[in-house]
């Protein structure tokens, strides 16, 4: 049976342990992922609104960002012809979202109408 002392140990007999213990804590941690964040300027524009069940009446959209943001507007008011609403509005906004860092695909931003 043979003892060392202290001074016998190397650096990298120290050093070793640890560095196996960061590659298990990243092979754990593997499930948390980064995600990239990116922001883009969204132009959303609202044409015509058609199959309208009212013969006559006015209507307007309200467009509400659910995700990336909390943009919320309406349209002018608009009479219904012919069982159809024609807008031609524009819509301007920011949206943040996200990319897997492996993948680079976007998740989605989604919007209502």
């Amino acid at each position: 049976m043979s003892f060392r002392y202290s001074s016998q140990y190397s650096v990298n007999s120290v050093i070793e342990p640890q560095s196996n213990l960061k590659k298990k804590v990243r092979e754990k941690m593997a499930f948390i992922i980064k995600k990239k964040r990116y922001k883009f300027q969204v132009e959303l524009t609202l044409n015509e609104l058609t199959e309208v069940s009212f013969g006559k009446a006015t209507l307007f959209a309200k467009v509400r960002q659910l995700e990336g943001g909390n943009f919320q507007q309406s349209s002018a008011r608009e009479e219904v012809e012919n069982h159809a609403v024609r807008y031609d509005t524009k819509f301007n906004f920011p949206c943040k979202m996200a990319a897997n860092s492996n993948t680079g695909v976007l998740d989605s931003c989604k919007c209502r109408v």
